[in-house]
């Protein structure tokens, strides 16, 4: 770019109309995030503002990307991290981005951590603070946006973390990592050791981020099974240096794995949007260690490589080459379904899992009520009808959310809650009466029941035949199994 680092500009001969662009994206339903560092180079407008008002660290020599003469701005200072919003504010939301990208907010100070060590914080000597920088950065992101409107959501992906960062609405991703399978099998522990500290949102660079070419069969393995967890993770990203990874630069045969991967995400939203509201509303954890779950099964205690997404998937990811199957633990204390067969198993044993290339093991426990989306092209895109997918077996409920999708309203109480109830003794599955309400809310809608079996309800298309159909209105309802 022939703009300063931290200046903020577009490059105008590449987006001569970013604001047009972002308008263009948004009538095609893409939401677009933009990097914004914490450093700035020498002589920015942007970093003589924050110079004045004392809230930048003295310069350093960068030896790591962009190399060259920069500052890192104080967010422990709050007059900083109120000019340092500002900035973005004028500069950049206004132009209408969706969501920021915080990279390097380590921060990232010529590859050496133990620099910040020699400076002066707002909050005291940096040997002391350092480890909160990425806190106190998203804070000042989080907080200057929620000041400014209440109309878009604030969402923030950042490379670090520290503890109470989920309250600034961050997801954190596990850094700059190499595309092997050694790595790829350490994510798995590292994610699910990361939300078991109370931040819930995360997500890795889904095939690495150095390496990898997408016309090597063996990358396209390893991008493929690493694509398949990335599925099942709170956020689900692709992202890398060199080659690029988009799907059409693999093989066809790579690709149609992918896409069917990608269809399968956005079959499951209804059920993802639900659970992120249990996030919030209840403090639960998308991600799950088995123990969460299972804490008297001692058996679970040291499993790395599979977990609950909700309380109802068990994805256990394949991260070897050349693998076709894999054991799997089935947890104690219930009965569990395979996603792709709906052939039934009892938990406290081991199974061994087929798993081609194309197939992530997949388990659903019994008792589960699944709300499976139609097929669609983007988030917003009405979810109706809702296939919901009944795994008998055990008495079961879930509670289906929907609000507005992009605001803060729900904070109001402008949303919608449908509670669902399998009672295993009757066979019957209950529609609760709907609470809430929010503009442009489905007055009516259709639900498909389906009760899972062998070969029906399973897999990746939504089901021809359901079992029986509901057009729903808000009132209770039960539906009966013939037993």
């Amino acid at each position: 770019s022939p703009n300063p680092w931290g200046s903020h500009e577009f490059d105008t001969n590449r987006y001569p109309n970013p604001k047009e662009l972002m308008q263009d994206l948004h009538t095609n339903h893409v939401h677009a995030l933009i990097s914004v560092w914490a450093k700035f180079d020498v002589g920015s407008a942007n970093s003589d503002e924050l110079i004045k008002a004392g809230g930048m660290y003295p310069q350093v020599i960068s030896y790591v990307f962009p190399p060259g003469k920069g500052q890192w701005y104080d967010p422990f200072n709050p007059v900083a991290r109120k000019i340092y919003w500002q900035q973005m504010s004028r500069q950049i939301f206004a132009k209408g981005l969706d969501g920021w990208w915080l990279d390097a907010s380590e921060p990232e100070l010529s590859g050496n951590w133990g620099e910040f060590s020699d400076y002066t914080t707002a909050a005291g000597p940096g040997a002391k603070v350092f480890n909160a920088y990425p806190l106190e950065h998203t804070r000042a992101v989080y907080e200057g946006q929620r000041m400014e409107t209440s109309a878009k959501r604030v969402f923030i992906l950042t490379r670090s973390a520290w503890a109470g960062q989920q309250r600034n609405a961050a997801v954190t991703w596990s850094g700059d990592i190499q595309g092997n399978w050694d790595v790829f099998a350490r994510q798995i522990p590292a994610g699910l050791n990361f939300v078991a500290s109370g931040i819930p949102y995360w997500n890795t660079d889904t095939g690495g981020f150095f390496g990898g070419d997408p016309a090597d069969p063996k990358y396209a393995e390893l991008f493929t099974r690493w694509f398949q967890f990335s599925a099942f993770c709170p956020m689900f990203r692709v992202h890398g240096t060199g080659h690029p990874k988009e799907m059409w630069r693999f093989d066809e045969a790579t690709q149609k794995i992918l896409i069917n991967y990608d269809k399968l995400r956005y079959h499951f939203l209804p059920y993802i949007y639900s659970v992120s509201w249990m996030v919030t509303h209840d403090n639960y954890t998308m991600m799950r260690p088995l123990v969460f779950d299972f804490r008297t099964d001692t058996n679970v205690f040291n499993i790395p490589d599979q977990f609950m997404f909700g309380p109802a998937l068990m994805p256990c990811p394949v991260t070897h080459a050349g693998a076709t199957n894999r054991n799997v633990y089935l947890p104690a204390g219930s009965g569990w379904y395979d996603f792709w067969t709906g052939r039934t198993l009892a938990g406290g044993q081991t199974v061994t899992a087929a798993a081609p290339v194309d197939r992530l093991p997949i388990y659903v426990r019994a008792g589960s009520i699944v709300p499976y989306g139609p097929k669609i092209q983007y988030a917003m895109q009405t979810n109706d009808p809702i296939e919901l997918r009944v795994y008998r077996g055990a008495d079961g409920a879930f509670t289906i959310y929907e609000d507005e999708g992009d605001n803060y309203d729900y904070e109001k109480g402008k949303f919608a809650t449908i509670p669902m109830s399998w009672h295993e003794a009757d066979h019957t599955l209950e529609i609760g009466r709907r609470a809430g309400n929010f503009p442009g809310m489905l007055k009516e809608r259709t639900f498909n029941i389906v009760w899972v079996s062998e070969d029906h309800g399973v897999a990746i298309a939504s089901t021809e035949k359901p079992d029986a159909i509901v057009h729903y209105t808000g009132q209770s309802v039960k539906i009966a199994c013939p037993k």
